[in-house]
């Protein structure tokens, strides 16, 4: 028992100070600035947020992307993956609007994915509301035929071009799933 206390004190502490440094290091891409009142209001801030969400937005390991191959996959799949679908799909709904018949054939489909973590599937759920034409409504869990756990995404479509879950899943989630894996 105590050597699991001692355990949970680490991970308490480690996802503090992960917290707290990718705090800090967002405040300063956002004010950009090396005044020292600026670093030292950041650092006050990022330890206060640290102190309060760590644990709760820390769940496994709190440095996973001080790892510079997990951080730079990250950073990849935010402006190039996720930037490339978004212009896409904002590319499909601007040329629908602009059409006289706007050829929309709006709907509500049930997904199947393959991120069973909570981090993966809120990243994709998020990643795929994003993406103009889609709306992530909802996440289920359920018991497959084989006794695997399923799980699921409810998808507002914009134009349901096939009620075929995996053909829709794959048009919908396209690459996006596929690099979230990778993170």
């Amino acid at each position: 028992m105590e050597g699991r206390t001692k355990s949970l004190k680490g991970h308490r502490i480690a996802a503090i100070v992960g917290t707290s440094a990718m705090c800090f290091a967002a405040w300063i891409l956002f004010t950009w600035s090396t005044d020292p009142k600026e670093l030292i209001t950041g650092a006050v801030v990022a330890i206060v947020v640290g102190c309060f969400t760590g644990r709760m937005l820390v769940k496994d390991n709190a440095f996973y992307f001080f790892n510079p191959i997990h951080f730079f996959v990250l950073i990849y799949y935010w402006f190039v993956v996720l930037f490339s679908e978004i212009v896409k799909a904002n590319w499909d709904v601007a040329k629908r609007v602009f059409k006289r018949d706007m050829g929309v054939n709006p709907g509500v489909i049930r997904v199947p994915t393959k991120r069973n973590t909570y981090y993966g599937l809120a990243f994709l759920a998020n990643a795929i509301t994003l993406t103009p034409g889609t709306i992530t409504m909802a996440t289920a869990e359920s018991c497959g035929e084989n006794g695997e756990e399923e799980v699921w995404l409810y998808i507002h479509w914009l134009d349901v071009k096939t009620t075929d879950r995996e053909a829709a899943g794959e048009m919908i989630k396209g690459r996006l799933e596929k690099w979230i894996g990778r993170i």
